[in-house]
């Protein structure tokens, strides 16, 4: 029985009763200057990273990124017209780290991702933002919470001016998924400045519920289908949805 117990005392000290743990999720933007992060090579108690911007005519052409001093990696593929925020480390509950990159152009945006991988940050996969009835812009990792991570966005529409909303991010299956459908994060209350009808789901005629001129109604919600874009609102308890087609002006002030 003691031998038993030394053993077990042992295993605990080492941590050999805990093969599953789950580190916390973190994050952290990289700049020019090396940061501090936590350890995810496993050569080090922490890591030192950061990221050298390339650019060419105001638009980045590439990131060099250096780990410890030594480079790893060079973001060039798949960058959209050179436009975006600051690279960020992201560590996942699962212990996995990725590095995130925003691409932004003048019709399309995208979300990419990498992976550490061989002393190298490689692409992992990408998820392209491209519609027909507005622009989507995000503004950085806002929280990582899980194996899921949010990014703070908002959608230009053209009828219905700006929606803000949390892109969701999902790792599942060795990649990054996000969905279709969002909540709106500030529940704005916009002001018809003509008659406006509103239908039951996105792609139906039927009406929920219409607007007369003056009259407001609460952004809930946005739906990507494809590359169309529907914004839902709430009047009176009632929900009804708004395709945000370029083929009209704006619906409200």
């Amino acid at each position: 029985m003691k031998r038993l117990a030394s053993i077990l005392t042992a295993a605990m000290v080492i941590g050999l009763t805990m093969p599953h743990v789950q580190a916390s999720s973190a994050s952290q933007t990289l700049t020019s200057k090396y940061v501090e992060t936590w350890n995810f090579t496993g050569a080090s108690a922490s890591e030192k990273v950061k990221v050298i911007k390339k650019t060419k005519h105001k638009k980045v052409t590439s990131y060099k990124i250096y780990v410890n001093n030594k480079f790893a990696g060079n973001i060039n593929k798949a960058l959209v017209d050179g436009k975006g925020s600051e690279p960020t480390l992201i560590r996942l509950r699962n212990g996995k780290t990725f590095l995130y990159v925003y691409s932004a152009g003048t019709t399309k945006s995208r979300d990419l991702f990498y992976k550490f991988s061989g002393g190298k940050f490689k692409l992992l996969n990408y998820v392209t933002q491209d519609y027909d009835d507005g622009g989507d812009v995000n503004f950085g990792v806002t929280d990582v919470s899980g194996n899921a991570l949010a990014l703070s966005s908002i959608f230009y529409g053209y009828r219905t001016a700006e929606v803000y909303y949390d892109r969701i991010y999902k790792y599942k299956h060795g990649k990054f998924t996000t969905g279709h459908t969002f909540k709106a994060s500030a529940n704005k209350a916009l002001t018809a400045n003509r008659k406006i009808n509103f239908v039951v789901k996105p792609g139906r005629d039927d009406v929920a519920f219409a607007l007369k001129k003056g009259q407001s109604a609460t952004v809930t919600k946005i739906i990507f289908k494809g590359k169309k874009v529907y914004v839902g609102f709430k009047k009176n308890g009632k929900v009804g949805y708004l395709r945000n087609t370029s083929l009209s002006d704006k619906y409200f002030d």
